[in-house]
């Protein structure tokens, strides 16, 4: 043994020496969640350390604790005294709180709650590769200690080089995902290709298996995970354990699987994980393992419901999709560890991106829920209550994609008795009164069995219940946005459905905030590229790149905002793109920024997606001032783009949560340019767009200026019929040969449509197939003269 050596093993021995009794502490689950929980710390210094006990909290004072256990395993590696309790006998759905106490101190009061061993509602959190970045990694930990779940499944890769320094940096800050209040929550540890042998797993966390892949049953037959090793072979062994254990739970409502390297990741550097579907996937399917968490490629997917094939034109890399039946894999890591680009995506990808994440997994008898969570420092963000996890805290950011922030699967094997719900008279982003009481109705489909009741909340809270038909109740709204949910359940309360609608009360202000989430929504395009997109890029250089060609070239910025928050009718006021320096510049440069002329933007993943999308006819001059690097001011925020967004939100299939997406050029065809970081170079510094918008305040302005207009001029026209259901007509009585501007408002002052027609068409016809029940105002002005009308009409 070397000199050096010694002197570093001499080293850490002092420290431990000089520390308190017991760090690192850890909470893992090797058996029945509900009635059994391990407790692991290392040992700093003192003998014999006790673990007391009990379901009321006595602080530090272990003398009260009614139950002791003494430690069950000890294992010294990576430098760490590694000890492991095993408290068992536990009751469930309980609090139990202890100490550590050894013949030199007492460790600080912690507590955990055992699972329940009832069909109740479980939450989960599902992620991996927590690798090398400490503040990612930490800001993970602490949103875990905020979110309370009753586990954590952690699919491998904790350190980048598996030393005895990382891991005792691992183990500091996993401590940050022990609440204020002391309470500790489980890990579900797999192994992955950064944990060089089954043993560091094994010696670490104390798995009930040496080869680390076991399996847990949580609640009454609710659910079953699998936690698989995917760094040995898939086969043997591990394949005839796997079969052996799905056959042997078949009354289980959920199963679900967690290991390391996925079947197929969506990152193109990966290579295949055929071991793993040759000897995995048919028995996931055949068995019912709906849902698989997988991570490695340190991306961000989710999969449509899909089954193993082979030799089928649908058939593609080995699966298609199967939605009834099929298997759901999300993942791919990114807890900590450096991104990688999502660049394989599959015909049965559902959705896909490139930051650091985790998954946030609700499951009761009926369904499992999937979210995304962004990890950001949530050190502003709300912790869920202790009694319950469910209820989400505002603040907290969730991944948005196009096909929906929420994954659902449900449980097939209840189908026959769920009802289904539906809202008759309010639909999304309706204006209602915030004077007088709104009436919620819905209706019920029976399932054959009767429905029991219908509860209805308001943004979370319960306000009323109705056990017959009509289903219905009224609510007195405040000014704002609410969501409001109603849940019918059958009659038995085995099964149930819930819809939720969102609406806007009277008149109020606010702004949304979008931030770019992912490589394919900020981009770049050569000019002189033939198209050709640059995803990866560490800034984005408004104007000239140097990049493209030997002299280099002008480019477009392509800029996407994902689930942009203005509902139907909102009335912009403000809007801006915020950008942050990335390099100091101060020579003048003349940008045009445009908007895409789509109510939902798409991703940039082809080539042209930037020049190529159609665009709005109004652009916006920008000439910024110089930039200081690393400035985020007035100087690196782009002017008014009211009218440009007003155009969007004005759209007839403009929806709440839509994307939007610009483009900025160099109007001058300049050498000039501007940088501002990028996604990939920070994601927390990328392009934000902060936008206000108003609801309801424009009626009274709106109906003033009618009215004047309206004593002003005696000109009519036919509209019928009124009231109408699916299409208005308009007839322009007219002797000039003349155009006309018609537009349709709803009493908020949001324009419904808006077009122009000639004298001599007629008839103008409105679809109006998508409008809300309710009154609005058409406003029809001669061209030539200035004369207008306005009708009231009501759907």
């Amino acid at each position: 043994m070397t000199l050096q050596r010694l002197l570093l093993i001499s080293l850490v021995l002092v420290g431990f020496k000089a520390m308190a009794g017991n760090d690192r502490y850890r909470l893992i689950l090797t058996d029945d969640p509900a009635t059994t929980v391990m407790i692991g710390w290392n040992q700093t210094s003192g003998d014999d350390p006790v673990v007391y006990y009990g379901t009321t909290d006595f602080g530090k004072a272990w003398e009260q604790y009614p139950n002791q256990q003494t430690v069950t395993r000890k294992v010294y590696y990576k430098f760490m005294s590694n000890h492991f309790v095993k408290l068992s006998n536990l009751q469930p759905n309980t609090a139990y709180y202890f100490v550590i106490r050894d013949s030199k101190d007492v460790s600080r009061r912690f507590w955990f709650k055992t699972a329940p061993n009832t069909k109740e509602r479980l939450s989960f959190i599902a992620g991996g590769d927590s690798r090398n970045n400490r503040d990612v990694r930490q800001f993970a930990n602490r949103m875990v200690a905020k979110l309370k779940p009753h586990a954590v499944f952690f699919g491998g890769d904790m350190t980048n080089l598996d030393t005895l320094f990382e891991w005792r940096n691992w183990f500091s800050d996993w401590q940050l995902t022990i609440a204020e209040d002391g309470r500790m929550f489980p890990i579900v540890p797999a192994r992955g290709n950064h944990e060089q042998s089954n043993k560091v797993i094994y010696n670490l966390f104390n798995t009930p298996s040496t080869a680390v892949y076991y399996a847990l049953t949580f609640g009454d037959q609710l659910i079953r995970s699998y936690t698989l090793n995917s760094e040995i072979t898939a086969g043997g062994n591990q394949r005839n354990w796997l079969e052996q254990d799905l056959k042997a739970h078949p009354a289980i409502d959920w199963k679900m699987a967690q290991y390391h390297k996925p079947m197929r990741p969506h990152v193109a550097s990966k290579s295949e994980g055929n071991d793993e579907y040759t000897n995995w996937s048919s028995l996931f399917y055949n068995y019912g393992v709906r849902l698989v968490c997988e991570s490695d490629s340190h991306s961000v997917k989710s999969t449509w419901p899909i089954k193993p094939c082979a030799g089928n034109s649908n058939c593609k890399e080995g699966f298609e999709r199967d939605d009834k039946r099929g298997t759901v894999y999300v993942g791919e890591g990114c807890w900590g560890a450096p991104l990688r680009t999502s660049d394989d995506s599959k015909p049965w990808t559902r959705d896909t991106g490139s930051f650091n994440q985790f998954k946030l997994v609700f499951v009761d008898q009926f369904k499992i829920e999937v979210r995304t969570v962004i990890v950001k420092d949530p050190s502003a963000m709300k912790a869920v209550s202790n009694h319950n996890p469910f209820e989400l805290p505002a603040d907290l950011s969730l991944w948005k994609p196009k096909n929906g922030e929420k994954v659902v699967i449900h449980n097939e094997k209840y189908a026959a008795q769920r009802p289904e719900i539906a809202f008759k008279n309010l639909v999304n982003d309706q204006a209602v009164s915030a004077t007088s009481p709104t009436e919620i109705q819905v209706a019920v489909k029976n399932p054959g069995i009767g429905i029991a009741a219908v509860e209805f909340k308001v943004d979370g809270q319960a306000i009323g219940v109705d056990t017959s038909e009509p289903f219905e109740t009224s609510y007195q709204l405040s000014n704002g946005r609410h969501k409001i949910e109603a849940t019918a359940y059958n009659s038995d309360y085995s099964a149930y459905d819930r819809k939720e609608v969102f609406v806007n009360a009277g008149s109020f202000v606010r702004t949304v905030r979008s931030q770019i989430a992912t490589s394919k929504d900020d981009v770049e395009e050569g000019i002189d590229a033939r198209g050709k997109l640059y995803y990866n890029s560490s800034d984005l250089e408004m104007g000239f790149d140097y990049g493209w060609t030997f002299f280099g070239t002008n480019q477009y910025i392509g800029l996407r905002f994902q689930y942009v928050a203005l509902p139907k009718g909102a009335v912009i006021t403000h809007a801006h793109i915020q950008f942050v320096a990335e390099d100091s510049q101060s020579n003048g440069v003349h940008l045009k920024i445009a908007a895409h002329d789509v109510s939902n933007a798409t991703e940039f993943s082809a080539p042209y997606a930037v020049s190529g999308r159609p665009r709005l006819p109004k652009t916006v001059s920008w000439r910024p001032s110089g930039w200081s690097k690393g400035a985020l001011s007035a100087a690196t925020r782009t002017p008014e783009l009211s009218a440009l967004l007003q155009a969007l939100v004005n759209k007839k299939d403009w929806k709440y949560g839509n994307s939007m997406s610009f483009v900025l050029w160099d109007a001058d065809n300049s050498r000039n340019r501007r940088k501002a970081f990028s996604y990939d170079k920070d994601p927390s510094k990328a392009a934000q767009l902060v936008v206000t918008y108003k609801i309801g305040s424009t009626e009274r302005s709106l109906k003033a200026k009618l009215q004047v207009e309206l004593e002003n001029n005696s000109w009519d026209a036919l509209v019928y019929p009124n009231p109408f259901k699916e299409e208005l007509q308009v007839r322009l009585q007219s002797s000039l040969n003349t155009r006309f501007y018609l537009q349709l408002f709803n009493v908020l002052g949001a324009v419904q449509w808006q077009g122009y027609a000639e004298s001599h068409a007629g008839v103008v016809k409105i679809p109006t197939q998508t409008l809300a029940s309710g009154s609005y105002i058409l406003y029809i002005k001669e061209e030539k003269s200035g004369k207008i009308i306005t009708k009231k009409i009501t759907k």
